[in-house]
């Protein structure tokens, strides 16, 4: 255990500047959260739609739900770069190009994801509230629970956006191969139709529009891994010859 010591050291040291960084994120955007929530309150701003407060201390609640959300996001990337600088001195510059491809795009997918989650629910709930006016009913939509469900779907579509990374990651370690990804093609479309079904909107369409994406995103890496196993098998004649 000696010998690993400065390695545990150097971990731990990276580590507590991650935690720092997120408690300080936390309770900076705790404080900031009225200006927050009102600029968006102003940017998701639908016609005969008003936002009320049903309970007490529901503003404190939404506050904390937005400095975890921030937090969150704000520190994956450090999160990743730190893990990063942890493990490439012990890679080869191969696998530091790969595993650095690896977090940038995972980073990528992650912020596309949420946008996109973004998107969908604020185009989901204007079809919900022009649908509501037209039946004259009155849009009374509680704060809290409007802003956390447009944080909690967003982010979880930014994590679906990373099985990408995932199913790289296991044909790298040849757990998987093409043939595999062509087998189990309708069992992951049916999974991801039954994910996305869980999540807010839940009307026809933008169930369509949020499972279409990650069909797309495994169709995409069927072709990558198609390519990738014509790759080496080229290689391995070319080794035989």
């Amino acid at each position: 255990l000696a010998e690993y010591g400065p390695f545990f050291l150097f971990f731990r040291r990276r580590l507590s500047v991650v935690i720092i960084f997120f408690i300080f994120v936390i309770v900076t955007t705790f404080f900031l959260s009225p200006a927050l929530i009102n600029q968006m309150i102003d940017l998701l701003n639908f016609p005969n739609v008003s936002y009320v407060v049903n309970a007490p201390f529901q503003i404190i609640g939404l506050s904390i739900d937005l400095a975890l959300s921030v937090a969150l996001v704000a520190t994956a990337p450090l999160f990743f770069v730190e893990i990063y600088e942890f493990i490439h001195p012990a890679l080869k510059p191969s696998e530091k190009r790969n595993l650095l491809a690896l977090v940038l795009g995972s980073g990528a997918l992650f912020l596309i994801g949420f946008l996109y989650g973004v998107i969908i629910m604020y185009w989901g709930y204007e079809v919900v509230a022009a649908f509501n006016a037209n039946l004259s009913l009155q849009n009374l939509w509680s704060v809290d629970v409007f802003f956390s469900q447009l944080l909690l779907t967003s982010a979880l579509l930014g994590i679906l956006f990373q099985f990408p990374i995932l199913i790289l990651i296991l044909l790298q370690l040849e757990f998987l191969g093409h043939i595999h990804l062509v087998e189990y093609r309708r069992a992951v479309i049916a999974t991801v139709f039954i994910f996305v079904a869980l999540l807010p909107p839940t009307d026809g369409l933008s169930l369509l529009a949020m499972a279409l994406p990650l069909i797309g995103l495994y169709e995409l890496t069927v072709m990558v891994a198609r390519r990738r196993t014509h790759v080496q098998k080229k290689r391995s004649q070319l080794f035989i010859l």
